[in-house]
Protein backbone atom coordinates (compact mmCIF):
# COMPACT_ATOMS: atom_id res chain seq x y z
CA UNK A 1 0.00 0.00 0.00
CA UNK A 2 1.33 3.40 -0.95
CA UNK A 3 0.90 6.23 1.47
CA UNK A 4 0.21 9.75 0.33
CA UNK A 5 2.52 12.41 1.77
CA UNK A 6 1.11 14.30 4.68
CA UNK A 7 -0.31 17.68 3.85
CA UNK A 8 2.07 20.55 4.47
CA UNK A 9 1.38 22.60 7.52
CA UNK A 10 -0.11 25.80 6.14
CA UNK A 11 -0.26 27.58 9.42
CA UNK A 12 1.36 31.00 9.33
CA UNK A 13 4.03 32.22 11.71
CA UNK A 14 3.13 32.67 15.32
CA UNK A 15 1.98 35.94 16.75
CA UNK A 16 5.33 36.59 18.44
CA UNK A 17 7.25 36.07 15.17
CA UNK A 18 4.86 38.34 13.29
CA UNK A 19 5.27 41.06 15.90
CA UNK A 20 9.05 40.73 15.76
CA UNK A 21 9.13 41.00 11.95
CA UNK A 22 6.76 43.96 12.07
CA UNK A 23 8.88 45.78 14.65
CA UNK A 24 12.05 45.17 12.64
CA UNK A 25 10.37 46.44 9.48
CA UNK A 26 9.24 49.62 11.22
CA UNK A 27 12.76 50.16 12.60
CA UNK A 28 14.37 49.70 9.16
CA UNK A 29 11.91 52.11 7.52
CA UNK A 30 12.35 54.64 10.32
CA UNK A 31 16.16 54.56 10.19
CA UNK A 32 16.10 54.71 6.39
CA UNK A 33 14.09 57.93 6.51
CA UNK A 34 16.46 59.41 9.10
CA UNK A 35 19.52 58.51 6.98
CA UNK A 36 17.91 59.94 3.85
CA UNK A 37 17.08 63.19 5.63
CA UNK A 38 20.67 63.49 6.89
CA UNK A 39 22.14 62.79 3.44
CA UNK A 40 20.05 65.58 1.91
CA UNK A 41 21.19 68.10 4.49
CA UNK A 42 18.23 67.77 6.82
CA UNK A 43 18.22 67.86 10.60
CA UNK A 44 15.99 65.09 11.99
CA UNK A 45 14.73 65.44 15.58
CA UNK A 46 17.22 64.52 18.27
CA UNK A 47 15.23 61.46 19.39
CA UNK A 48 15.21 60.15 15.79
CA UNK A 49 18.97 60.53 15.50
CA UNK A 50 19.45 58.77 18.84
CA UNK A 51 17.41 55.81 17.62
CA UNK A 52 19.40 55.76 14.37
CA UNK A 53 22.71 55.75 16.28
CA UNK A 54 21.41 53.00 18.58
CA UNK A 55 20.60 50.79 15.58
CA UNK A 56 23.80 51.68 13.66
CA UNK A 57 25.92 48.76 15.01
CA UNK A 58 23.35 46.36 13.54
CA UNK A 59 24.02 47.73 10.02
CA UNK A 60 20.33 47.56 9.16
CA UNK A 61 20.45 50.57 6.85
CA UNK A 62 23.11 52.46 4.97
CA UNK A 63 23.42 55.14 2.35
CA UNK A 64 24.94 52.48 0.03
CA UNK A 65 26.58 55.23 -1.96
CA UNK A 66 30.09 55.36 -3.38
CA UNK A 67 30.31 58.91 -2.07
CA UNK A 68 28.06 58.83 0.96
CA UNK A 69 30.28 61.42 2.63
CA UNK A 70 32.07 64.03 0.52
CA UNK A 71 34.95 66.23 1.58
CA UNK A 72 34.40 69.98 1.42
CA UNK A 73 38.07 70.88 0.85
CA UNK A 74 40.38 70.05 -2.04
CA UNK A 75 43.62 68.99 -0.39
CA UNK A 76 46.08 67.91 -3.05
CA UNK A 77 49.41 66.11 -3.00
CA UNK A 78 52.03 67.75 -5.21
CA UNK A 79 55.12 65.62 -5.87
CA UNK A 80 58.39 67.42 -6.53
CA UNK A 81 61.79 66.24 -7.68
CA UNK A 82 65.24 67.75 -7.34
CA UNK A 83 68.75 67.02 -8.51
CA UNK A 84 70.47 69.02 -5.77
CA UNK A 85 67.93 69.32 -2.93
CA UNK A 86 67.66 73.07 -3.55
CA UNK A 87 65.77 73.58 -6.81
CA UNK A 88 62.50 71.62 -6.96
CA UNK A 89 60.35 70.86 -10.00
CA UNK A 90 56.77 69.66 -9.90
CA UNK A 91 55.39 66.53 -11.50
CA UNK A 92 52.00 67.13 -13.08
CA UNK A 93 49.17 64.63 -13.25
CA UNK A 94 46.83 64.35 -16.21
CA UNK A 95 43.59 65.16 -14.43
CA UNK A 96 44.01 66.33 -10.86
CA UNK A 97 44.80 69.97 -9.98
CA UNK A 98 48.41 71.06 -10.28
CA UNK A 99 49.27 74.00 -12.53
CA UNK A 100 47.28 77.00 -11.28
CA UNK A 101 46.64 78.19 -14.83
CA UNK A 102 45.35 74.88 -16.15
CA UNK A 103 41.60 74.41 -16.52
CA UNK A 104 40.07 71.23 -15.06
CA UNK A 105 40.11 68.68 -17.92
CA UNK A 106 37.18 66.51 -18.97
CA UNK A 107 37.78 62.82 -18.32
CA UNK A 108 34.35 61.13 -18.36
CA UNK A 109 33.89 58.21 -19.05
CA UNK A 110 37.61 57.51 -18.54
CA UNK A 111 38.62 56.58 -14.97
CA UNK A 112 42.23 57.69 -14.41
CA UNK A 113 43.37 55.17 -11.83
CA UNK A 114 46.52 56.93 -10.61
CA UNK A 115 44.85 60.33 -10.25
CA UNK A 116 41.96 58.59 -8.51
CA UNK A 117 44.27 56.89 -6.01
CA UNK A 118 46.06 60.18 -5.34
CA UNK A 119 42.74 61.69 -4.26
CA UNK A 120 42.32 58.90 -1.72
CA UNK A 121 45.96 59.19 -0.63
CA UNK A 122 45.35 62.80 0.38
CA UNK A 123 42.87 61.48 2.96
CA UNK A 124 45.32 58.93 4.39
CA UNK A 125 48.55 58.74 6.33
CA UNK A 126 51.23 57.95 3.69
CA UNK A 127 52.89 55.51 6.10
CA UNK A 128 49.89 53.22 5.55
CA UNK A 129 50.19 53.37 1.73
CA UNK A 130 52.96 51.05 0.47
CA UNK A 131 51.94 51.73 -3.13
CA UNK A 132 52.80 55.42 -2.67
CA UNK A 133 56.36 54.60 -1.61
CA UNK A 134 56.70 52.37 -4.67
CA UNK A 135 55.39 55.14 -6.85
CA UNK A 136 58.06 57.54 -5.56
CA UNK A 137 60.69 54.86 -6.08
CA UNK A 138 59.68 54.49 -9.73
CA UNK A 139 59.85 58.26 -10.20
CA UNK A 140 63.39 58.23 -8.82
CA UNK A 141 64.18 55.52 -11.37
CA UNK A 142 62.39 57.39 -14.19
CA UNK A 143 60.50 54.17 -14.94
CA UNK A 144 58.86 54.83 -18.37
CA UNK A 145 55.71 52.80 -17.63
CA UNK A 146 55.11 55.01 -14.58
CA UNK A 147 56.12 58.42 -15.92
CA UNK A 148 53.85 57.73 -18.92
CA UNK A 149 50.91 57.97 -16.52
CA UNK A 150 51.78 61.60 -15.85
CA UNK A 151 51.06 64.68 -17.92
CA UNK A 152 54.47 66.20 -17.23
CA UNK A 153 57.74 64.61 -16.15
CA UNK A 154 60.13 67.46 -15.24
CA UNK A 155 63.10 65.08 -15.53
CA UNK A 156 62.72 63.52 -18.99
CA UNK A 157 66.41 62.86 -19.59
CA UNK A 158 67.91 62.13 -16.18
CA UNK A 159 66.01 61.01 -13.06
CA UNK A 160 65.98 63.22 -9.98
CA UNK A 161 68.14 62.46 -6.98
CA UNK A 162 65.46 63.43 -4.49
CA UNK A 163 61.67 63.50 -4.39
CA UNK A 164 59.22 64.81 -1.83
CA UNK A 165 55.47 65.41 -1.60
CA UNK A 166 53.96 68.70 -0.52
CA UNK A 167 50.40 69.12 0.74
CA UNK A 168 48.30 72.01 -0.62
CA UNK A 169 44.77 73.28 -0.16
CA UNK A 170 43.33 74.11 -3.60
CA UNK A 171 40.34 76.39 -4.20
CA UNK A 172 38.87 77.88 -7.34
CA UNK A 173 40.05 81.43 -7.95
CA UNK A 174 37.78 84.47 -7.98
CA UNK A 175 36.70 86.51 -10.99
CA UNK A 176 39.82 88.68 -10.83
CA UNK A 177 41.98 85.58 -10.93
CA UNK A 178 40.06 84.11 -13.85
CA UNK A 179 40.63 87.33 -15.78
CA UNK A 180 44.36 86.59 -15.65
CA UNK A 181 43.83 83.00 -16.81
CA UNK A 182 44.34 81.49 -13.39
CA UNK A 183 41.92 78.73 -12.37
CA UNK A 184 43.18 77.81 -8.92
CA UNK A 185 44.48 79.33 -5.72
CA UNK A 186 46.50 77.23 -3.31
CA UNK A 187 48.27 77.54 0.00
CA UNK A 188 50.78 75.18 1.50
CA UNK A 189 49.52 73.02 4.36
CA UNK A 190 52.80 71.27 5.02
CA UNK A 191 54.90 68.30 4.00
CA UNK A 192 52.98 65.16 3.05
CA UNK A 193 56.01 62.92 2.49
CA UNK A 194 59.62 63.77 3.47
CA UNK A 195 62.57 64.08 1.13
CA UNK A 196 63.75 60.67 0.00
CA UNK A 197 66.20 59.21 -2.52
CA UNK A 198 67.26 55.82 -3.73
CA UNK A 199 69.49 53.64 -1.60
CA UNK A 200 72.99 55.05 -1.38
CA UNK A 201 71.98 58.68 -0.92
CA UNK A 202 71.44 60.68 2.25
CA UNK A 203 67.78 59.77 2.81
CA UNK A 204 67.01 56.40 1.36
CA UNK A 205 63.68 55.16 0.12
CA UNK A 206 63.55 51.55 1.22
Amino acid sequence: MRHLPAAADDRGPGKAAALGVGALTVLILFCSLVEMDLRFGGNPPAFAQRIDRFAEPLHLVSSYGLFAVMTTRREEIVIEGSSDGIEWREYEFRYKPGDLFRAPPWNIPHQPRLDWQMWFAALEDPRRLPWFWRFLQRLLENEPSVTALLRKNPFPDKPPVYVRAQFYDYTFTDEAGKATGRWWERHLLGLYFPIVSLKGHDKDLQ
